[in-house]
């Protein structure tokens, strides 16, 4: 299927057509077919057109791993708009400059980004509008589709910025379809094959390796959030706080990459009555400098200490623990910053 496949939308819309009920892929306990993708979205590109993205337009998307981020992307793309995924924790600053640079006027996203995707959207004054899934699951009609061709742009990958300043690379539909079409090849990838993915989908492995070349044959895919650890358990930090039958609780700490003296404390609940998880984050400010140490190992790693406390950081500014049970930061030596 992949050989003759010029485009990412034409690769998606023969599946599509040859196993509307075949599983594209699980999540949550949810399982999305090849169906439930073109019909959301196709609503989720009316919703855009609605917003008023033409062919052309860039789209930034500041999603997690969700269902949410499948529908926004193929509208978009669907529409000849240009999909800008992006990672959702890059920081105000870092962001609102991809916004600038991309020249994105829309950015959808979800109730947990908002406030930080506003506070990137005032400094540019170009983007326009913050969408999320309501407003683009709107009732309204499905706009026509045009052709794409294979030199047209299908959406733009951004650099992680551990260099420098992220950058966007601009991948054509050729790109895309061809590097698919060598990945299936070159893993021997058959419909019989079960691929699982934990890597982010704003990251090229994660987009175009696992969540897109799968469809070129047909394997299901099976997605997990991308700070799993490991696939045995939950908890990218080690540090648990609560788990019974039905409710799994972790808490997870971030440094502030552009103010070290901020540190963030997030509380994720997954139950399984709930659709997806349910997070609080606050925010915390280190009361007194000396107990902030940070340093470089050997291997260019970069550690914190707090307290009696060594923790490793993250690319991201998660702290990451050295041993297994290690205790969870001393919130004593930080004050918490209220709204």
């Amino acid at each position: 299927m992949a050989e003759s496949a010029t485009t990412l939308v034409d690769l998606m819309g023969r599946r599509v057509s040859a196993d509307p009920e075949t599983p594209y892929f699980h999540l949550y306990d949810e399982t999305v077919t090849y169906g439930d993708l073109w019909r959301e979205s196709a609503r989720y590109a009316a919703g855009l057109r609605k917003a008023g993205v033409d062919r052309g337009d860039k789209v930034c998307l500041i999603y997690p791993t969700c269902k949410e981020f499948f529908f926004t992307f193929f509208g978009a793309l669907r529409l000849g708009a240009v999909p800008v995924p992006l990672y959702p924790t890059l920081g105000v600053e870092a962001t609102a400059n991809i916004f600038r640079d991309s020249e994105a006027e829309v950015v959808a996203t979800i109730g947990w980004f908002r406030k930080g995707v506003e506070e990137s959207q005032a400094g540019v004054s170009t983007m326009r509008h913050v969408l999320e899934p309501q407003d683009l699951e709107a009732d309204a009609p499905v706009p026509a589709f045009p052709a794409a061709s294979d030199s047209d742009t299908a959406f733009i990958q951004y650099t992680s910025g551990s260099t420098g300043s992220p950058r966007g690379v601009v991948l054509s539909h050729a790109n895309v379809t061809q590097t698919v079409a060598f990945m299936a090849e070159a893993a021997q990838l058959t419909r019989d094959d079960v691929v699982v993915s934990w890597l982010p989908l704003y990251h090229d492995m994660g987009l175009i390796g696992c969540a897109f070349t799968p469809p070129s044959i047909g394997s299901p895919l099976w997605l997990l959030p991308p700070d799993l650890k490991n696939p045995r358990t939950f908890d990218p930090s080690g540090l648990p706080v609560h788990q019974d039958g039905e409710t799994i609780v972790k808490e997870r700490f971030y440094l502030d990459k552009a103010n070290p003296d901020i540190l963030y404390d997030q509380i994720t609940t997954i139950d399984h009555a709930l659709t997806r998880p349910w997070t609080v984050l606050k925010t915390m400010r280190r009361e007194k400098k000396p107990i902030w140490v940070e340093s470089i190992c050997s291997e260019g790693n970069v550690h914190v200490t707090i307290g009696a406390e060594q923790y490793m950081i993250g690319g991201d500014g998660l702290l990451m623990p050295f041993r297994k049970g290690q205790p969870a930061p001393d919130l004593r030596h930080f004050n918490e910053l209220k709204k």
